[in-house]
């Protein structure tokens, strides 16, 4: 499958009259996402490599280190001492594309030095990367069973014994011992610290008493899965309330998702529900596109007036939070289908469900 994604970017090197496209990593784990959704490769690190992809061909230039990784690709292996190798490679060239958002500015330099006219293709790149291929969707979906495995077994264990970075600790082996990496640094938070959407897990002494946020997803060959869920340990009438509005404003959500519709629209329907009982309380977007990377291309946002294609893939994850006091957020991973959405994240989150 890497070839049919290496034909798409060599067509549009033609489309856009380049001479090449040239994707630099940086040093690990700097690696350009563009790079893995090309060549997908199963070992090897690949810093300070570079791919230069032709209107009819691609060369992957790494060190000696690299070599054996590289080979299968699908492409043309080059091993090279220094970026000096590129640089003799590319300096025939007049009009080269690169990735602006991660291109290292002493390799810009250094481009700009040969006469390069530089053109920044790092939106086309992530266009190229929207609508997901069916082997892509598998690889999402093994990513959330495997995140979802991980999750039931932690709940198996007495949580409220447990610290937030013992918790964490407890996803993150069984996440790894399944043969996957992380898609992100996960949250365990709770009480208060669920009312932080960004809350960095620390090693506290803190126990739960009423909630515990869990925003977790695993890697599998290379795509991303990213699953939150809410647990609730006792009957408090207000977190409950939270709880079931935040639901419904998900299913509101997720029930508008189809080929044809703006992506704004679908963020309104959840956000009107939450915003007429809990004014000023849901702080983000509504969710984002997931793929190499967990947060990538598009978001489901106010303004955002795109229309949605079938095999985009986004998370839907409304939340609601009172700062001192606790936060309710659910993320689910969604397939952009022509008739509506494919929820691909199958964890229970009903009200009784997530009563621990």
């Amino acid at each position: 499958m890497s070839s049919s994604r290496l034909e798409r970017a060599q067509r549009l090197v033609r489309d856009l009259n380049l001479d090449a496209i040239i994707i630099a990593n940086l040093e690990y784990p700097c690696i350009d996402p563009n790079f893995e959704y090309l060549l997908r490769p199963k070992s090897g690190i690949f810093e300070r490599c570079f791919l230069v992809v032709e209107g009819e061909g691609a060369k992957l230039f790494v060190s000696k280190l690299e070599k054996e990784a590289a080979e299968g690709l699908g492409v043309e292996v080059r091993v090279m001492e220094s970026s000096r190798d590129l640089l003799r490679y590319v300096k025939r060239m007049r009009r080269v594309g690169v990735n602006g958002k991660l291109l290292p500015y002493r390799l810009l330099r250094q481009l700009e030095g040969l006469g390069l006219a530089l053109v920044d293709v790092s939106e086309e790149l992530e266009e190229l990367r929207e609508v997901k291929r069916e082997d892509e969707i598998e690889a999402i979906k093994r990513a959330v069973q495997i995140t979802e495995e991980a999750l039931r077994e932690v709940l198996e264990l007495d949580v409220r014994r447990l610290r937030e970075s013992e918790l964490m600790g407890e996803l993150v082996y069984r996440i790894r011992r399944r043969g996957a990496a992380l898609a992100f640094e996960p949250i365990v938070a709770y009480d208060e610290n669920a009312a932080l959407p960004h809350y960095t897990t620390a090693a506290n002494d803190k126990l739960p008493e009423r909630v515990v946020l869990i925003d977790v997803g695993a890697r599998y060959q290379h795509y991303c899965a990213d699953i939150t869920r809410t647990f609730l340990l006792r009957r408090d009438g207000k977190v409950l309330e939270v709880y079931e509005a935040v639901l419904e404003a998900q299913r509101e959500a997720i029930g508008r998702i189809k080929e044809g519709v703006t992506a704004e629209d679908v963020d309104k329907a959840a956000r009107s529900l939450l915003e007429a009982k809990y004014p000023g309380r849901f702080i983000h977007s509504l969710g984002h596109m997931i793929g190499v990377r967990v947060h990538e291309g598009r978001g489901l946002r106010a303004g955002a007036r795109y229309k949605l294609k079938s095999g985009m893939v986004f998370t839907v994850e409304p939340g609601t939070y009172f700062p001192g006091e606790f936060g309710v957020r659910i993320e689910d991973d969604v397939v952009v289908r022509r008739e509506g959405a494919e929820v691909l994240s199958t964890f229970p989150k009903d009200l009784e469900d997530v009563l621990i």
